[in-house]
């Protein structure tokens, strides 16, 4: 699978738990070759002041567009996780565009594992402590948690008790934005582009899950209910961003809620009235933008202000924020005269093909659309003289080999070989619009969950058919959107078993073949 760009970015990004530092260029910037127009740049303004895009500018008027101090969830979020949530290099400045002047260093924040385990003196405890509590958060992804059988984790999440309050009041607010920052001169996104620490978000709704679990199951719906509507709350805001890399953050988080309401709905711990408001909790809180909307304006803002950055300080420079590679950072990029307007015009009809396949209607007819997308993919990238790795760290060592190769080649023939290598990347749209779909498969087994769940509690037994549920349970019976008709539901023993066919739309059963299709399947016992 071809990694490239920002796409490449937002799996990176998403494995790590620490501040990355990019490498960006060292040599001052020239004026780029580029002639601002919708078919090249997109936008048209703001402008640098070398004449190229404001990239940063633009993106920041979009987000903050009728955000204000009060109605920014951004603001509360920040002053809960504290000050580490945000990169060291850009804290006071986001600090300062968000209207706080600062945070205090120490203060009620929230507290990942390994921070809580590192106020404890004994090297030997700390480290059992830690391990506890993520063994116990692992588990609640599996099953429905008990006080008692996890002291480590009860203990966290009471010393996490402010924050994580904290956290649920932030969600109630409806906007979210954090602006985009640069240091570099002209702005540039990637400069900014990991200046929010998402492992320590995704922490935060790893443990509010856990609490909410641990609630639920010793008997405090209400409070349970309050942790789980701000998870969901917490993903849909970090879903407002039009970037991926938000956009992954918000889908993990949302697993996280909707994970937890399947293995709730299926304890039998609920009663009717309770599932049934859970199940109104999901329906106000899930609704997200469309992944459309992220790649056509916030992705492709980044992608080319990527390309303007190579057009103003050159390949060799420009690409070694892509690079972590010392073997690949030391090699020498030769200079060479590209049309670079010409480049910024593939990426843009490439985008706009992308968008087409997304919004079509079903997902056998987007994958259709994404398979045709990839074969053309392949089809340019075998027209290269060079066999292209399609690994993101590996994207100046492929650009080394094709300009050794065709370095002599006529400007529009080498032109069009970097713009291949540069911009193929729907492979990596398409696995991120099916774990989208994965996301709103599981999101409508979790509300058929509930219905059974409240179906449970009035008549002590569950279903023969999923019809029994409407319309006193549920308004509607979702249909599984990977085949485009009923989830497959059947009865076992006592319990049942609810699952989808998954991406690859075929009925195994309920069997599965690996984790991905166990969340996508509900059983009671």
């Amino acid at each position: 699978m071809k990694h490239t760009l920002v796409l490449a970015l937002v799996l990176f990004v998403g494995s790590v738990q620490a501040e990355v530092e990019l490498n960006l260029p060292k040599t001052a910037p020239q004026k780029p070759k580029i002639t601002v127009s919708k078919e090249t740049t997109f936008l048209t303004k703001p402008l640098a002041k070398d004449g190229a895009i404001d990239y940063v500018a633009a993106l920041n008027k979009h987000l903050s567009k009728d955000v204000t101090p009060d109605n920014n969830s951004a603001i509360p979020l920040i002053q809960a996780l504290g000050p580490e949530v945000i990169s060291e290099k850009f804290r006071s400045s986001v600090l300062k565009a968000l209207g706080l002047t600062s945070l205090p260093k120490e203060g009620s924040y929230f507290l990942t594992e390994s921070e809580y385990a590192d106020q404890i003196e004994d090297f030997k405890k700390a480290s059992a402590v830690e391990k506890a509590i993520g063994i116990s958060l692992h588990k609640s992804d599996e099953s429905i948690l008990q006080a008692k059988d996890h002291p480590e984790l009860v203990d966290w999440l009471q010393a996490n008790r402010k924050p994580l309050d904290a956290i649920i009041e932030a969600t109630k607010k409806e906007r979210f934005y954090v602006p985009q920052c640069s240091n570099m001169n002209p702005p540039q996104l990637f400069d900014g582009f990991l200046s929010v620490q998402h492992s320590r978000i995704r922490q935060a709704g790893k443990a509010l899950r856990a609490r909410a679990m641990i609630r639920i199951s010793e008997g405090d719906f209400d409070a349970g209910r309050k942790d789980l509507l701000g998870l969901q709350r917490l993903g849909s805001r970090i879903a407002q961003n039009p970037l991926l890399i938000e956009q992954l953050v918000a889908v993990s988080i949302r697993r996280l809620g909707t994970r937890a309401t399947c293995i709730i709905a299926a304890s039998e711990t609920l009663t009717a009235e309770q599932a049934s408001l859970l199940l109104a909790d999901m329906d106000t809180s899930s609704a997200i933008p469309h992944l459309a909307e992220s790649i056509g304006m916030g992705e492709r803002f980044y992608v080319l202000d990527y390309l303007t950055m190579l057009g103003r300080y050159g390949l060799d420079e420009g690409t070694r924020c892509m690079t972590w590679n010392k073997e690949h950072l030391a090699l020498k990029l030769p200079e060479v005269d590209l049309d670079w307007n010409q480049i910024l015009r593939d990426y843009n009809i490439h985008t706009d093909e992308i968008l087409i396949a997304l919004r079509q209607p079903t997902y056998t007819k987007r994958i259709e659309s994404f398979a045709r997308l990839e074969k053309n993919n392949k089809e340019l990238l075998g027209t290269l003289p060079i066999q292209v790795s399609g690994l993101v760290n590996d994207q100046r060592e492929d650009l080394k080999a094709l300009l050794d190769k065709m370095n002599d080649a006529p400007r529009k023939k080498l032109t069009k070989a970097v713009s291949i290598l540069l911009i193929q990347s729907s492979p990596v749209i398409t696995r991120f619009s099916v774990l989208l779909d994965r996301q709103d498969a599981q999101n409508d087994l979790a509300k058929i969950a509930l219905g059974l769940a409240g179906y449970r509690a009035d008549n002590e037994k569950y279903p023969q058919t999923l019809k029994a549920l409407t319309p006193k349970y549920l308004k509607k019976i979702p249909l599984d959107l990977f085949a485009d008709q009923p989830f497959r539901y059947r009865r076992q023993g006592k319990g049942y078993l609810l699952y989808s066919v998954g991406e690859n739309q075929k009925n195994d059963g309920g069997a599965g073949e690996d984790e991905k299709d166990a969340q996508l399947m509900i059983e009671a016992k």
